[in-house]
């Protein structure tokens, strides 16, 4: 008798259109979180330059459409700016923010270093105002929901970088020697940048600490708990998929003289090496095995990659510090893989 009403109650919640409801809904959310985490894919020199992709001697107005670009592909991708999202699926997500917040920090050392450079006096009411307003927007709460909310800042950071973009766009081409400065003053602030990732990446397992000396406080280099490292390597990949798009438009102003034919081949360098951390992780969860163990290491073989990358951008600040100085880089051979060898 009891299992007969036990039954039609089961079969009547099953019946229960709140039931499907609720089940709808969840199956959305669940969709929606899949595609809002997906990367965006990389953009090409004419959608961050426009018309504009013939640029040289102009390394100003280059890094600036770039940054712009950058920033309108954070704020417009698939799901929109997620790192204040306070409803789900946004909210229930975590390494899409962490990307994002990789990125920006990319963002913000490029506007601070524009800031930096730009310091003529003749410039400082217009020009150099511009930057300052683009950078404090920038540098707004990155995951403020309220009023401001972070995409207003930003898009009004964006405009303050367009303003600026144009003023530079009328003037006179630079010099190879002040275009070298910029470009030293910004990847001197990306090898520190790099240098604090490789660090924490590194201090991910205690057992295979590679100790770097960056000068990197140490309360800072080691994750709290598992869920610090997934979000750290994905601060990691977003913080290089900005770097890739930045470095791609700089290369329009190293290959076109044959004098600066050693610097486009070091940026050509770093920017595979960089390729190689957007390579698609097939595991549902970031993993931190050790040594040669069954398990991979995803925060290491990042951090491997880095290591790499800012070998190469020592080696370019070197040639822009002082071109006979630097060591050559020189085109890597084919690889010819053992099944082909003879």
């Amino acid at each position: 008798m009891m299992s007969g009403q036990n039954n039609r109650r089961s079969r009547s919640l099953f019946k229960s259109p709140l039931l499907w409801l609720l089940l709808v809904v969840l199956i959305g959310i669940f969709a929606l979180g899949v595609w809002w985490s997906r990367e965006p894919e990389d953009l090409s020199v004419e959608q961050m330059l426009g018309s504009k992709a013939d640029l040289n001697n102009k390394p100003e107005e280059v890094l600036a459409l770039a940054t712009i670009a950058v920033m309108n592909t954070l704020l417009d991708k698939p799901g929109g700016y997620l790192s204040n999202d306070v409803l789900p699926p946004g909210v229930l997500l975590d390494d899409m923010p962490s990307w994002e917040f990789g990125a920006l920090g990319q963002v913000r050392t490029l506007s601070a270093s524009l800031r930096e450079f730009d310091q003529d006096p003749a410039t400082l009411q217009a020009r150099h105002q511009s930057l300052v307003l683009a950078e404090s927007r920038f540098n707004f709460n990155h995951s403020s929901w309220w009023l401001p909310d972070t995409e207003g800042e930003y898009r009004e950071g964006i405009q303050y970088l367009r303003d600026y973009s144009k003023n530079v766009g009328g003037e006179g081409a630079r010099s190879a020697e002040e275009r070298d400065a910029l470009y030293r003053l910004w990847l001197q602030h990306v090898d520190t940048q790099l240098r604090q990732l490789i660090t924490k990446l590194n201090s991910v397992d205690e057992s295979d600490v590679v100790e770097l000396n960056f000068n990197i406080d140490p309360a800072a280099k080691k994750p709290k708990h598992d869920a610090d490292i997934d979000n750290l390597f994905y601060e990691a990949r977003g913080s290089a998929w900005a770097l890739i798009q930045l470095l791609r438009a700089s290369e329009i102003e190293f290959g076109q003289n044959p004098a600066d034919k050693q610097k486009a081949l070091v940026i050509a360098k770093m920017l595979a090496t960089l390729e190689n951390t957007q390579r698609t992780v097939y595991s549902p969860v970031i993993l931190n095995g050790s040594g040669f163990g069954l398990l991979a290491n995803h925060a290491t073989t990042m951090s491997s990659y880095l290591v790499r990358v800012d070998d190469a951008l020592n080696v370019l600040l070197g040639q822009l510090q002082d071109p006979a100085l630097a060591p050559a880089i020189v085109p890597a051979p084919a690889v010819v893989s053992p099944q082909t060898q003879i």
